[in-house]
């Protein structure tokens, strides 16, 4: 990718439509005052002082808020939120963004999940996280709320230049029968982008683009004893200070995985690799897109959701294979360093980053 490759690129978003379907999920920042010391005068139990709270859209709803922060004209929502007070914030929140939410219903049976996260505001600055508690329905879709869904997909991917699906949870709306109906589509429409994030269904989905970490791909192809040991142990996922050194990745081996999973979906597929980048693979060939070396404390929340719209969003435009994981690449490495909350990152960040990058990796963003 060059400087003008890329301006094409953004310059092509805000006439792109895009379609997600997934879990749309509220992340919850309830910042506590550790000097506030008060018990409850009805049970005599300590009192934690929540001095502010920051909300931000999780899962399919950070995947949609970062395609609009990139600049795609049109992105349709499709899911459920529960008539609670966290779905009126989170539909509030994407409301705000100009998502278009005819298609993101309100349902009474279900509950908006939710991610609570209390947090200790440190003395010196800074924030730490105590442990989280989550919010969910933990029984199946009703068969009701299935066919409203599946009438909502088959509706906003026809118009649609792309389709993202954002699987997060056991019993949320991607369900078996919704699976099938995403594989339907991408065998119907053959130069759609129809591409998935999976956490516990990457096989659930023949013939669609993929998005796995490490250890999700390890898994998919039936090596993550051997891939976790070696690759995902050496590499995680969480934050990092510096550039990981190469020496211990099978990353040949890793890339002729990746080229034989493209083959058999006949679509390309994109593997994140944490502080190593994305590598990605179609049509025979494979592509490793090094991270940008971060060089601050990081907050991984919501990379993987970055990494999504932005693959989706230059498909949607036409971009080459491995423009699109360089894309991705940009946008993590700007969105993991807001800390606190779940990032997205602008064109003006991006082509700032990519500048940047470009003198870090001159061969790959060359002029």
């Amino acid at each position: 990718m060059n400087p003008a490759t890329l301006e094409a690129l953004l310059d092509g978003l805000p006439r792109q439509t895009v379609a997600v379907l997934g879990d749309f999920c509220l992340d919850r920042y309830m910042v506590i005052d550790p000097g506030i010391v008060e018990r409850s005068l009805e049970t005599g139990l300590p009192v934690k002082g929540v001095t502010a709270v920051r909300n931000s859209p999780g899962g399919a709803g950070a995947v949609s808020a970062n395609l609009a922060a990139l600049g795609v004209g049109r992105v349709i929502p499709v899911g459920l939120v529960g008539g609670d007070g966290e779905g009126f914030e989170l539909l509030r929140l994407l409301g705000r963004m100009g998502l278009d939410l005819g298609c993101l219903r309100q349902s009474d049976s279900r509950l908006t999940p939710t991610y609570l996260k209390p947090v200790v505001a440190e003395p010196g600055g800074g924030e730490r996280e105590l442990g989280r508690l989550d919010i969910r329905s933990r029984e199946a879709l009703g068969a009701g709320e299935e066919r409203v869904l599946l009438a909502d997909l088959a509706a906003a991917a026809e118009g649609a230049g792309a389709l993202v699906v954002s699987d997060y949870l056991e019993a949320g709306v991607v369900t078996p029968v919704m699976r099938q109906a995403v594989a339907d589509l991408a065998r119907r429409w053959p130069a759609k982008p129809v591409l998935v994030d999976s956490r516990h269904h990457l096989g659930g989905f023949p013939g669609c683009s993929l998005k796995p970490n490490a250890r999700e791909f390890a898994e998919l192809v039936g090596r993550g004893e051997k891939v976790s040991g070696t690759f995902c142990a050496q590499h995680p996922e969480g934050p990092s200070r510096q550039k990981v050194p190469d020496t211990f990745s099978p990353l040949e081996e890793l890339a002729g995985q990746a080229r034989a999973a493209a083959a058999r979906a006949g679509r390309p597929i994109f593997i994140t690799l944490g502080a190593r980048g994305v590598l990605a693979a179609a049509a025979g060939q494979s592509w490793h897109l090094p991270a940008f070396p971060q060089r601050g404390p990081i907050d991984p929340v919501g990379a993987g959701d970055s990494v999504l719209a932005a693959l989706a969003a230059a498909l949607a435009a036409g971009a080459a294979v491995p423009d699109a994981a360089l894309l991705a690449v940009l946008v993590a490495s700007l969105t993991v360093e807001q800390l606190g909350t779940t990032g997205t990152a602008g064109p003006a960040s991006v082509r700032r980053r990519f500048a940047q990058y470009a003198r870090e990796f001159p061969e790959l963003a060359g002029p």
